[in-house]
């Protein structure tokens, strides 16, 4: 056999063009270079996940009745950060869901800015504290569509940080309309990392944890801590360890009491170093608070050595692997192959009536099945239909 090009390669991984100069170009205008740190030193800081039972819409048959269910969790919210601040905890971190979820006719889903988050931003005013939350809501930039949301306010309720989900099929994503996305809020507002007095905090919701490719994203605009609010049973305690320790940070993942791990999944609230050291944790289920110390000077200073000589120590925890990372050979691979498809939702609609489902995005995810075959992932005899 000869050998394979570099041009072969990228052609035997799937029958896509490569990005285009234009887009190319593009995309280099959407990527604004990370901000350089500033030499201040941060002192280490407490951060507490407050794992709890979520709010309920069963009983709410309007949107009246929504607000009335939101407005009586605002006291068990309190009640928590009360508690996290009896620690002296400078960031609190509540579940996926902490807002509720959509509902079918979309009763659950907040304007952002809106009242329901305004009484959580009071809260975080009155205590002095950092809120990571979660909500389902709307956003004027970007009309007809609701997001799965994580936030961040900082000790004066000013919005830190608002992540829009990607890998969801429960709402809007901003892969659905992604080149509109783009040219509205840049690279910035699609992978976004506040730069704090607590250090560089991102956020992501849910099983996104389990996509390596977006933590690394964050990483590389300069996440330290990685707030994981969710919901599921599908993220393992082995899962958060391995994203921690694979890009230098500290993570912390709050859950709902109702998550469950199968088998011997462990899935309940922790706190991981970024040696992949669980430093405090609590059981699948059980309803409490969990806390930490975050140490972020030192975080950075093991991110400073280069790892000249063989480490020794903590054997393969020493290891520096951001500053051994060869991003280079992933470039082709990626720039020529598409799984799920992009810009799918590119016009807005009625909430309620395209309302995203599992099963609206059913012919979707069958293209990605397909896509898969002609990429030599699966036997094309696999593909259903």
């Amino acid at each position: 056999m000869g050998k394979t090009t570099r041009r072969g390669l990228i052609g035997s991984v799937a029958a896509l063009p490569l990005a285009s100069t234009a887009r190319a170009a593009e995309s280099k205008k959407r990527s604004p270079a990370t901000p350089k740190m500033p030499d201040t030193t941060i002192a280490p800081w407490v951060l507490t996940c407050a794992q709890m039972p979520l709010p309920s819409y069963a009983a709410a048959k309007t949107i009246e009745d929504t607000r009335a269910v939101l407005a009586k969790s605002m006291e068990s919210f309190e009640k928590q950060i009360v508690l996290a601040m009896e620690r002296r905890s400078d960031l609190i971190l509540f579940p996926e869901n902490m807002l509720g979820g959509p509902g079918d006719d979309m009763r659950g889903v907040l304007d952002f800015p809106g009242p329901e988050i305004e009484q959580v931003q009071k809260l975080a005013q009155k205590h002095k504290i950092f809120i990571g939350g979660h909500a389902y809501t709307r956003d004027a930039k970007f009309p007809g569509r609701y997001f799965n949301t994580s936030f961040l306010l900082d000790r004066s309720g000013n919005v830190a940080l608002k992540y829009y989900r990607i890998h969801t099929y429960h709402s809007f994503s901003p892969h659905d309309f992604w080149d509109k996305f783009l040219d509205t809020v840049g690279l910035e507002g699609a992978f976004p990392v506040a730069r704090t007095e607590l250090g560089n905090i991102a956020m992501m919701p849910s099983m996104e944890l389990m996509f390596p490719e977006l933590a690394r994203m964050l990483t590389l605009r300069g996440m330290e801590v990685l707030l994981h609010d969710t919901g599921e049973a599908l993220c393992d305690v082995s899962v958060k360890r391995t994203r921690a320790a694979e890009n230098l940070i500290y993570l912390a993942s709050t859950n709902g009491t109702y998550a469950i791990g199968k088998k011997s999944m462990k899935v309940g609230s922790r706190i991981v170093d970024w040696e992949g050291e669980v430093l405090a944790e609590l059981a699948d289920g059980a309803s409490g608070q969990c806390a930490a110390y975050i140490d972020v000077e030192s975080l950075r200073k093991r991110r400073a050595n280069p790892d000249i000589v063989e480490p020794q120590s903590r054997g393969l925890t020493d290891v520096n692997y951001l500053s051994r990372m060869r991003v280079e050979i992933c470039r082709d691979i990626y720039n020529a192959i598409s799984m799920y498809p992009v810009n799918t939702y590119v016009e807005g609609g009625d909430p309620v009536k395209s309302r995203i489902t599992p099963e609206v995005n059913a012919p979707k995810l069958n293209l990605a099945v397909k896509r898969m075959a002609d990429a030599g992932l699966i036997p094309a005899k696999y593909v259903k239909g």
